[in-house]
């Protein structure tokens, strides 16, 4: 009987030992999701995340970004390059903008068609965009949108692109 009483007072033991050590590995310190903005939970050691918060970011088949690459650190003037579908423009050019994660407009470019863009192939595009930083902005979105002359909804599409912004 006694040796069933130490044996139970083991496994009470070996689950709290066990409940202590979950506890202790509970990423307390991390990054949160509310409301469509990254929140601090404790103490994080790392940066908010680069992605936007709330909504996935999807590949795009019909655009490729060559530089900036996604999460790179940006200043101004930033050359941006890539290929995009010829159905991407209108009159040889679509229109790229940069963002705070927040939505606030930073600096506007148009990418220029590099070759005939009345085709269905992918075009090399080129675009330079001076941008003026808010003070404590570090991240922002590089919006890449389909030119849309009809503006119906129907025919816009666009791609994001996380960028960190160096401070000064």
């Amino acid at each position: 009987m006694k040796k069933n009483y130490y044996v139970i007072l083991l496994i009470i033991f070996l689950v709290f030992i066990a409940g202590f050590i979950i506890w202790l590995r509970n990423p307390e310190d991390s990054w949160v999701c509310k409301d469509g903005m990254w929140v601090k939970h404790g103490n994080p050691s790392e940066d908010a995340p680069m992605t936007g918060c709330g909504e996935k970011i999807q590949e795009q088949a019909d655009i490729e970004i060559f530089s900036p690459q996604s999460g790179t650190l940006i200043t101004s003037p930033l050359e941006i390059t890539g290929q995009a579908r010829g159905s991407w423009y209108f009159e040889g050019s679509f229109p790229i903008q940069l963002t705070t994660i927040h939505g606030l407009v930073l600096g506007d470019a148009v990418a220029i068609a590099q070759s005939d863009w009345m085709t269905d192939e992918f075009i090399p595009f080129k675009a330079t965009l001076s941008f003026h930083l808010p003070e404590g902005t570090e991240q922002a979105e590089l919006i890449f949108e389909k030119d849309n002359p009809s503006g119906l909804p129907e025919h816009g599409t666009e791609y994001r692109l996380p960028v960190k912004l160096i401070v000064d």
